[in-house]
């Protein structure tokens, strides 16, 4: 969800993946029977957070995340009927973890632009570029070969108006399109 806030600090996303972990693993405890869980493990290369879950630190600026975490944390125990433990592992030692999220952030940005591409194609291309600029905002990375598609349609049917704001797009990005178009 911290994707959904551009801005959002690095420990809001770990506080955001934190969440969504604990809700899912909340939902596979209760659809156990009981006695079916033995143990709770979250496992963490952010060790900021893990001190701030076990209640050794309290930090302002994520204080509502760290409310919400020990709710749901909480809630897990409570479905899971088994103690909970944060764990940390090193960041040199979780390089699988980081492949999954590398990969989620590629296929979360794909879907993005298929939509984008799609609009585009179908001559809305204003509204394939506010798709983009939302997919930008929600965190995908700036895709340049939609980016350069989108430009071609928009110089194909002469619709410079949209043209020159995916361009500012482009820049805004850092995108290489700009620098070619």
């Amino acid at each position: 969800r911290s994707l959904e806030r551009p801005g959002a600090s690095s420990m809001a996303a770990e506080y955001e993946g934190l969440l969504l972990g604990l809700g899912a693993a909340t939902r596979l405890a209760g659809n156990r029977r009981q006695g079916a869980v033995a143990s709770v493990a979250v496992y963490g290369d952010c060790k900021m957070l893990l001190r701030q879950m076990c209640g050794e630190v309290v930090a302002r600026k994520t204080a509502p995340l760290q409310r919400e975490a020990s709710r749901r944390a909480e809630a897990l125990a409570e479905a899971s009927r088994a103690p909970i433990q944060f764990r940390h592992v090193p960041r040199e030692r979780n390089s699988w973890a980081d492949s999954l999220a590398r990969g989620a952030i590629d296929a979360f940005a794909a879907a993005h632009s298929g939509r984008s591409l799609a609009l585009a194609r179908a001559g809305r291309r204003r509204d394939s570029l506010c798709a983009l600029r939302h997919a930008r905002g929600r965190g995908a990375p700036c895709g340049d070969a939609a980016l350069e598609e989108l430009l071609c349609l928009c110089e194909a049917a002469e619709d410079w108006p949209v043209y020159l704001d995916v361009y500012r797009e482009a820049e805004a990005c850092g995108s290489a399109v700009a620098r070619l178009a």
